[in-house]
């Protein structure tokens, strides 16, 4: 008897394991939550900083791509849909604190936000695309995932973003209240589109951001065509709209990429209109940029890229610099695994009134951006993925 009501037990006990491991692996299987991040971190030397004409020598951060850390996750509702999460934060490997200040975009900043670059939760369906809600990348973002440079891991910090930022874009890769829709792949191409809400009372026009980007696929070309709308764009110091609640900027960016595997080639250009003169660096301008990379080993890439920026009679009216910067770019990267690599990269930009930084310095971003100077900088360093 006894032997029996401890076999029952036994029995009973590895029916509640079995229980309980299959449902762990059903729930496994219906979620999924990923850590994911990037650390970016080289040594660099400018011939000059922003305020002084003096060499300057210091640890740089997010030469390629930004610093990060970030959650995202999906749920498997059935039939094709799934419910989807994302969080992710910028972060200083240099001193471990956090970057990115203020949320900035089409409405007022706002100070100490941690999930600066994402905070959204929305759907997925394999038929009909996904739906996001809250803070994420615009849809301008997105066509610059064509980088200058052209190196597999889209790094466009030392490239597209510094025009981007040097023209006022910048202030623009995210955007808070955000509604943004994404559709699945059809005969190569897919569309995105963003509504952005103002948030402004008895004024919806006030704050309010549209874009869109389309995407076309052929291999082994790829182009993007993306347009934003900003109204009432705000100016990251004041953090206010001001008098300029109902004044506007626009863009335009084209994108494109030729990859055949050792080489790639890759160009951009941009039109962003100001006519209204809000003071808040967006600039009435127009840039181009070509690029290319080849491998010369699988572990060594080298790249190359020339751009420049054209501002409008009317941006420099006034003002003792050219209306012409431009920007050059080489770099190398040697792949250690598939999540990690050495680079080195030497940037130089002769500015006019477009100030370029000769490479993106992370936290300490804009103090080698200078009007009217050409300045030269030069990193080795090393990202790691995880």
């Amino acid at each position: 008897m006894k032997h029996t009501q401890k076999f029952q037990r036994s029995a009973l006990m590895a029916a509640v394991l079995a229980a309980s491991a299959v449902g762990a692996q059903a729930q496994s299987a219906a979620s999924n939550v990923r850590m994911y991040g990037v650390l970016d971190v080289g040594v660099s030397t400018f011939s000059r900083s922003a305020t002084v004409d003096k060499r300057l020598t210091k640890m740089n951060t997010d030469t390629n791509s930004s610093s990060i850390w970030g959650i995202t996750g999906s749920e498997d509702l059935g039939g094709g849909l799934a419910a989807q999460f994302g969080l992710e934060a910028g972060l200083d490997p240099k001193s471990g604190g956090a970057t990115g200040g203020a949320a900035t975009g089409a409405q007022t900043p706002i100070a100490n936000v941690l999930w600066r670059r994402g905070s959204w939760v929305g759907l997925k369906s394999n038929s009909w695309g996904s739906l996001r809600l809250g803070r994420d990348y615009t849809t301008h973002i997105l066509a610059q995932l064509v980088n200058g440079t052209g190196m597999p891991d889209v790094a466009i910090n030392s490239s597209t973003a510094n025009l981007m930022v040097a023209q006022g874009i910048g202030n623009d890769f995210w955007n808070s209240n955000m509604i943004r829709y994404t559709s699945p792949s059809f005969a190569g191409f897919d569309v995105g589109v963003q509504y952005i809400l103002g948030e402004q009372p008895g004024d919806s026009s006030a704050g309010r951001g549209i874009g869109g980007v389309v995407n076309y696929t052929y291999a082994p070309f790829k182009v993007a065509l993306s347009y934003t709308k900003n109204n009432g764009v705000n100016d990251p110091t004041l953090g206010a709209l001001g008098n300029h609640a109902n004044d506007d900027v626009h863009y335009w960016i084209l994108t494109g990429s030729y990859d055949v595997g050792k080489y790639r080639l890759a160009f951009l250009y941009d039109k962003v209109s100001n006519k209204n003169k809000i003071p808040y660096g967006w600039l009435d301008s127009k840039a181009w940029l070509i690029g290319g990379n080849y491998a010369f080993t699988p572990e060594l890439r080298v790249g190359l890229q020339y751009s420049e920026i054209n501002a409008s009679d009317d941006a420099v009216a006034g003002t003792p610099y050219k209306k012409k910067s431009k920007y050059a770019v080489i770099t190398a990267h040697y792949s250690l695994s598939k999540r990690t690599y050495l680079f080195s990269t030497f940037g130089h930009a002769d500015n006019g009134i477009a100030p370029i930084q000769p490479l993106w310095g992370g936290s300490q971003g804009g103090q080698q951006a200078v009007k009217g100077d050409s300045i030269n900088g030069f990193v080795v360093g090393m990202v790691h993925r995880f």
